[in-house]
């Protein structure tokens, strides 16, 4: 008899353990889902804040450049994403974190000014010294895209 108990303990358990599971995909089909056009559109609008805000918020922005010296002169320079250079791509995805993903890539330029003092180095004409090609991978997730 006591085998007996014991072989239904565990099936009950089992099926405690496995009745999560099955309310997390309940409430993941129940949550309507986004057409990609919706999806496109809010990736649009999401890299358009993100490009306006990384030209005008890091650290090393046209608005607020670095200045260092360098073999005896001062150098400004500050970073900025060339809004003309961005491509993105969206893909579904299977994973259960988030539906979609995209491949947002762009070029990234340096410029720089240099002077004799840091004032002459801020104020003076800026010249692009470098560029990169930089790839990112925004998620999409809970309604919104997330870098």
């Amino acid at each position: 008899m006591s085998k007996v108990w014991m072989i239904v303990a565990l099936m009950c358990g089992a099926l405690l353990w496995a009745a999560p599971a099955a309310q997390a995909k309940t409430a993941r089909a129940s949550v309507p889902a986004e057409d990609a056009a919706q999806v496109k559109a809010k990736l649009d609008s999401f890299v358009a804040e993100y490009v306006q805000r990384c030209n005008t918020s890091v650290n090393s922005c046209r608005t607020k450049p670095t200045v260092v010296p360098r073999d005896g002169r001062m150098v400004a320079t500050y970073i900025e994403i060339d809004p003309a250079s961005v491509e993105i791509e969206v893909f579904p995805t299977k994973d259960k974190h988030f539906t979609y993903m995209a491949k947002l890539m762009y070029v990234e330029h340096t410029y720089e000014s240099v002077g004799n003092t840091q004032e002459e180095a801020l104020q003076g004409a800026y010249k692009r010294v470098k560029s990169r090609r930089l790839t990112e991978l925004p998620r999409y997730a809970q309604g919104k895209w997330q870098n």
